[in-house]
């Protein structure tokens, strides 16, 4: 941005990214890595035999066999997950940011024109590779942005996926105050939060039975608001000898 280049950013919406991996797809993506054959083999008991039956009003589905899908509240979820979208496609003038089922892809260039062919290069290689994966994209969540410093009155044309416009927001500041967003969202910020999550510990201990416990109330202010406000805190008091 110093250069005064613009820089896009597609920020996809996987739909049910962990209940959307396909269970064959992915050992054969560990047999792809060459995975130890012992441990594919765990994998397999581990999604395979999986069924499930609807019960409504007291009426019982038939028995459906579950394809596709990792554990809720699993922790090999998020790695059976990473490893079956590790081959996302790239482009070679962009840059792919993946976290978990979440993704972003950069690109940056001189002119907002350049950006949107090169972005759209890359969704036409990804829909192949969607497609192939069986993995499915929200387009009303998906959104496109244009960074730059400064503003252009340039109105963009509707990157596509699938057939699907993606909505491209221009003029986008390169950062955004804590403070506007925590306005915008209407959320307490970080402090708010920890003062009121301290106000109530600190309450909650007066009458502890352990009085070591209810002692710590002993190394708080009053400022004439709350009685236990965290940021009056006496964390920096000298110890004393005993």
């Amino acid at each position: 941005m110093n250069n005064k280049f613009y820089t896009g950013g597609i920020f996809l919406d996987i739909q049910k990214a962990f209940d959307r991996v396909w269970h064959d797809g992915l050992i054969y993506k560990l047999i792809q890595l060459n995975f130890p054959k012992y441990l594919i083999n765990i994998l397999k008991s581990f999604l395979e035999n999986r069924t499930l039956k609807v019960v409504i009003h007291g009426e019982t589905s038939n028995t459906g066999v579950i394809k596709a899908g990792t554990s809720q509240g699993s922790v090999l979820s998020p790695i059976l997950y990473s490893i079956f979208t590790s081959d996302f496609p790239s482009h070679p003038r962009t840059i792919t940011c993946l976290f978990a089922d979440d993704s972003a892809v950069l690109a940056q260039g001189t002119t907002i024109k350049y950006i949107l062919r090169t972005l759209q290069s890359f969704l036409v290689s990804l829909e192949e590779w969607l497609t192939k994966w069986r993995i499915a994209v929200n387009t009303d969540k998906t959104k496109a942005i244009i960074f730059r410093k400064g503003c252009t009155n340039y109105n963009p044309v509707n990157l596509e996926l699938f057939d699907e416009p993606i909505k491209i927001i221009v003029n986008a500041p390169w950062f955004i105050r804590n403070s506007v967003i925590h306005s915008d969202l209407q959320t307490e910020s970080v402090e708010d939060n920890i003062q009121e999550l301290s106000r109530k510990f600190f309450t909650g201990i007066i009458d502890h039975p352990n009085n070591l416990i209810a002692d710590q109330t002993d190394y708080t202010e009053f400022n004439g608001r709350y009685r236990y406000p965290y940021a009056m805190t006496k964390w920096s008091l000298p110890l004393k000898p005993p």
